[in-house]
């Protein structure tokens, strides 16, 4: 089990590892906050204590408490920490991030399922479909905004974690806000996220041409051509229209 050490409260907590039952949450608030300085594994403890206390936690919203155990438990005893992912209750960790994301913290959410996943905790379910409306929902808000790079690199861990992008947010969304800021790399980034790429690296292309941004029109091209394995018509094509567009025919003629 997990045992307190160094502390002020070091006997309070040594008497209730004899009691005949856990400590309650609000009895282990001080523990869970400062779990990775306070606290060391012993192989043979209760692991049914730490994945009902990490429940609880879940259930009151503190999911980045839950994350913080599931690393402690896999530092000091990897073998443990599998089962301990069995013994967490999927219900209330589901919403805990339910809670989470209905206060705005898609970021917290984000970076938490990344934790856990790495402790055998499967994040897709973990995202019911309450989950999913309300990420879609702060996701549409940050991608029509100057948060579209942040919304980029959260949609980028929920990519590693197999969730669909698509399902998120309008890809047009996204494309036209990377086209305001001028920042073709964003663009492509996020294109690299979804099934049938190359339509919307279409799309990154004709929308800086239509700004008349023919160095991002070209940073765009020169990105398409290595992200695809042989030349695209639809593309081809895209950069001679925008190259009129754009009054630059001679570079509707490069490779």
């Amino acid at each position: 089990m997990l045992q307190q050490c160094n502390s002020r409260e070091e006997s309070d907590v040594c008497d209730n590892q004899h009691s005949p039952s856990p400590a309650p949450v609000s009895a282990t608030h001080s523990l869970s906050n400062h779990f990775s300085n306070v606290v060391r594994w012993i192989p043979d403890g209760s692991l049914e204590y730490y994945a009902d206390f990490a429940s609880k936690l879940a259930e009151d919203g503190r999911i980045e408490d839950v994350a913080l155990i599931a690393e402690t438990l896999a530092a000091e005893s990897g073998a443990n920490v599998a089962r301990f992912a069995s013994m967490v209750d999927y219900d209330l960790l589901s919403k805990g991030i339910s809670s989470n994301l209905r206060q705005g913290k898609i970021e917290s959410v984000v970076y938490t399922l990344k934790r856990i996943e790495k402790v055998g905790i499967a994040p897709l379910d973990l995202v019911d479909e309450t989950s999913v409306k309300l990420m879609r929902k702060q996701f549409r808000s940050m991608a029509t905004s100057l948060q579209v790079e942040k919304a980029i690199d959260l949609m980028e861990i929920l990519a590693g974690l197999g969730f669909k992008i698509k399902e998120l947010v309008d890809p047009f969304d996204v494309v036209k806000s990377c086209v305001d800021i001028s920042n073709p790399q964003l663009a492509i980034r996020y294109a690299c996220l979804l099934p049938h790429t190359e339509i919307l690296l279409c799309r990154i292309i004709h929308g800086f041409g239509k700004k008349g941004d023919m160095v991002s029109v070209m940073t765009a091209y020169e990105a398409c051509k290595k992200i695809l394995d042989t030349p695209n018509m639809y593309i081809c094509r895209t950069m001679i229209d925008v190259c009129g567009l754009c009054g630059d025919y001679v570079k509707s003629r490069l490779p």
